[in-house]
């Protein structure tokens, strides 16, 4: 037992030791942080993100303007909003329509009022084969795409 007392008083006073554990004390300290910092940006996130804008074009056309009638494909329409919605890629990795779920596809779903038409207004990449299709018995549409490239970063 007082062999293994020495080697340590021994390894205490040597300088060369001293150096050794300060330099594994430094890579370990920022190791550690370096570590952590790749590990989480290197983890693949595949994010979906929206934003919708809406704007009300005619809000109780017959209460304010008794004989005006708005039309859309020979029906009244009493009140009209137009909405645009964005989609984007806000992952870090490109999603493919693999990556959807075929019992839960990604659709737009109006819940007051009834949806007259879709359509695509902008697309960045016409190969991404973007679509959208209204159901027409019910007020949601049907969004499809082959891929959807990450975004890239504005410089």
């Amino acid at each position: 037992m007082n062999g293994l007392f020495e080697i340590i008083k021994n390894m205490q006073l040597n300088p060369i030791v001293w150096l050794i554990l300060s330099l594994c004390t430094v890579v370990g300290v920022i190791g550690i942080p370096i570590a952590i910092y790749f590990g989480i940006k290197g983890r693949v996130k595949k994010q979906i993100s929206f934003t919708i804008i809406s704007n009300t074009i005619v809000q109780n056309a017959s209460s304010n303007i008794p004989d005006i009638r708005i039309l859309y494909k020979d029906n009244s329409v009493e009140n009209l909003v137009i909405s645009r919605l964005a989609i984007w890629n806000s992952g870090n990795t490109i999603i493919n329509k693999e990556d959807v779920v075929n019992c839960e596809p990604i659709k737009t779903v109006i819940n007051e009022g009834t949806l007259l038409d879709v359509t695509i207004i902008k697309q960045n990449n016409k190969s991404n084969q973007f679509t959208i299709t209204k159901f027409e018995e019910a007020n949601e549409a049907l969004i499809k795409f082959d891929y959807l490239e990450k975004m890239m970063e504005s410089s």
